[in-house]
């Protein structure tokens, strides 16, 4: 569903919008313009084009799924008692960002990904017409896991049945049970297998033999906990309590003995090795690796000499020695309960995977919130399906309009950094016919409504997938299609632009190799991204990402001695300019970020001068079209840096003091300490 961009000539995407004519540069922060210059400007436009005047009461009021409003988005964050010239970050970011105690607010999603999750629930929960049966499924499956009540009369008895079903309960065969559950169930509690992409063939598929998920790390804190968990679980399948704490002390054991094979790593062996199953067979011959990978992938022919992807060869070792000595096979039947427990809990009480939270969490010392039943039941319908709910987000979160504005952002700072690159102020004239080879050599994608054709090959994919009035039962369903869908995944060539990346991301992808950028759906939405904004919001924010990574990559840090120069220069200079020399920062992502917010203003000074029009936000009339620019650029660095070095983003926002372009937007005084007269370009 990505597509391939290609270059087209500048148009404007809006025809309504609302500009100041003829815009004045302020020479002094604390003496704005007078009031009526930005009325008489705003009466000039409405003379022209009247009914803006709707546009304009719209954007008063324009407000997102998840509470956001855009001039309180904006207004918000900025503190008006800082002075931009002197505290750009204090006035950008003021109210995000505790000076004081250097710290960013933590925050577990960042409006941007809130916002994907608040479109994906209204798609989900929303009737709709015309729906494919894929799609049909999806919704099904969404609504089934919502169902609590349901979910939790009927969890044990249908645990029960299931393990009863595979064997779990009195097979003797350890491997045979093995098997299933890592066939149909998706289960893995000696070792995990993976279908990759084969590093040496990116074209193609690999097996990958790897360590099981170990969820904690060892502490005896978190064993006294983990008992707990494996006793309610076995309570809860009606054991007596005396009889759990026979069963959970074998399984904790079996437990931290894996985990202690699997912390070993010898230094003679490497941690990835590429071999054929008979050389694992026989560095592990506790196990029939042949048989087992036959029966986990039946759809794949395989013969002794076919090559395999193994993670830490060592633990394999020990631990098919290990499973082939126990002598208590009813003990190993436990432990895989309690493996196969772990998978399905998301489909069984709450209550469970609460508790495996707090276990997880005491290990890795973090404290998190409970998921909202809704949330959870989104992340689990996008596991189950992925490329079904991928296109329906696309095609409730991408309009024609915005897809209009999307493509002609990303044209207009392609166009502005090429025509940088024609005027040395990127490369030198030596290095500069090769650069725009390259930028012309660059691809880029973006997401675009799923065809009919695609649709069909979905509901071809899913039409084995059956969603029952039990989410349990098609939770089981969801596990055995697993592997099926991941397998057609690598396989089919409908779905290799997935290896691009998720529409759902916020995140943009790059293939140095294959010259690729891809910039998600996720990027473009509210609150970063919407199409009643004014554009300086969105081409200082997301236009400044899509310019880095442009830059990125035409830097080629790796090979280019200069690029990398550059950069280490760059930052040098920030650092002595900003009076801060032990700051760790990358100084590649540094420089590029900032040349990125050069093309992008660039490309938003190229857009005014073509408009008739540019909206303002009708909270901040103090800020010009060309201030609010570098105010969003700010903003969106102290967001992005929710979780990370709240130094580091002041150091990244600071640098705005080294442009030009920022100290002439704002009328900052040539006599000012932060107004150096040596830019670092």
């Amino acid at each position: 569903m990505a597509a391939e961009l290609k270059l087209v000539d500048n148009g404007t995407a809006e025809e309504l919008c609302l500009q100041e004519k003829a815009p004045s540069r302020p020479r002094s922060w604390h003496v704005s313009r007078k009031r009526f210059v930005v009325i008489l400007a705003t009466f000039t436009c409405i003379a022209v084009m009247g009914s803006l005047t709707i546009t304009l009461l719209k954007m008063n009021r324009h407000s997102t799924a998840s509470g956001f409003s855009l001039p309180a988005w904006i207004f918000s964050t900025i503190n008006s008692t800082k002075d931009p010239c002197e505290d750009i970050l204090g006035f950008s970011c003021g109210q995000q960002l505790n000076i004081t105690t250097m710290k960013l607010h933590n925050k577990n999603l960042n409006p941007g990904q809130q916002q994907i999750l608040e479109i994906l629930r209204s798609s989900l929960e929303n009737s709709s017409t015309n729906l494919s049966s894929a799609e049909e499924k999806a919704k099904k499956f969404y609504y089934v896991c919502s169902n609590l009540s349901q979910i939790i009369a009927a969890g044990r008895l249908a645990f029960r049945e299931t393990i009863k079903k595979i064997g779990l309960t009195n097979s003797t065969n350890i491997i045979a049970v093995l098997q299933k559950i890592m066939k149909d169930y998706n289960t893995y509690p000696f070792f995990k297998l993976n279908l990759v992409s084969d590093p040496q063939n990116t074209s193609s598929y690999a097996i990958q033999i790897d360590q099981p998920e170990f969820h904690f790390e060892p502490d005896i804190q978190v064993y006294r906990k983990y008992l707990e968990y494996i006793q309610s679980i076995f309570q809860f399948l009606g054991v007596s309590d005396g009889e759990t704490m026979k069963i959970a002390g074998p399984v904790l054991a079996i437990t931290s003995v894996l985990r202690s094979m699997a912390s070993k790593k010898e230094t003679d062996n490497p941690l990835f090795q590429r071999i054929t199953i008979s050389e694992l067979q026989s560095n592990a011959p506790g196990i029939n690796w042949l048989e087992c990978l036959q029966a986990t992938f039946e759809s794949i022919n395989m013969k002794p000499s076919d090559h395999i992807y193994v993670h830490d060869l060592p633990y394999l070792t020990s631990m098919s020695k290990y499973i082939s000595e126990y002598q208590k096979i009813s003990i190993l039947n436990f432990y895989m309960i309690a493996s196969f427990f772990q998978t399905v809990s998301p489909a069984l009480d709450p209550r469970f995977t609460q508790a495996k939270r707090k276990i997880t969490k005491t290990s890795d010392k973090n404290k998190e919130e409970p998921t909202p039943p809704w949330k959870k039941c989104v992340f689990d319908t996008y596991n189950a399906f992925g490329p079904v709910v991928e296109a329906i987000f696309i095609r409730d979160s991408i309009s024609e309009k915005k897809q209009k504005m999307v493509t002609e952002l990303v044209n207009e700072i392609r166009s502005a950094l090429q025509a940088m690159i024609v005027n040395n102020q990127l490369t030198s004239e030596k290095t500069r016919k090769a650069t725009l080879e390259r930028l012309k050599s660059v691809t880029v994608h973006l997401d675009q409504q799923t065809s009919a054709e695609e649709l069909k090959i979905m509901d071809t994919l899913y039409s084995e997938f059956i969603v029952t009035d039990s989410y349990f039962e098609s939770y089981l369903q969801y596990l055995k299609f697993a592997k099926k869908w991941n397998m057609e995944r690598m396989k089919t060539a409908s779905w290799q632009n997935s290896s691009l990346g998720s529409p759902l991301s916020t995140v943009p992808y790059q293939s140095h190799e294959k010259k690729i950028i891809y910039f998600p759906a996720g990027m473009f939405q509210e609150p970063l991204f919407g199409e009643d904004y004014p554009r300086a919001v969105y081409y200082g924010g997301v236009g400044t990402v899509i310019a880095q990574e442009l830059i990125i990559m035409l830097a080629d840090f790796e090979n280019d001695p200069s690029s990398w120069s550059a950069s280490q220069e760059f930052l040098n200079c920030l650092r002595v300019q900003l009076q801060n020399d032990t700051i760790r920062i990358d100084s590649h992502k540094t420089w590029a970020e900032h040349k990125g917010m050069e093309v992008a203003y660039h490309a938003y000074e190229s857009r005014l001068n073509t408009d008739w029009c540019e909206s303002s936000l009708a909270n901040l009339e103090s800020l010009t079209k060309r201030q609010m620019f570098f105010v969003t650029y700010a903003q969106i660095i102290c967001e992005a840096s929710g979780k990370a070095s709240a130094i580091e983003a002041e150091f990244r926002v600071k640098g705005l003091y080294s442009s030009f372009l920022f100290q002439r937007a704002f009328g900052c005084s040539a006599k000012s300490s932060r107004n150096p007269l040596e830019k670092c370009n």
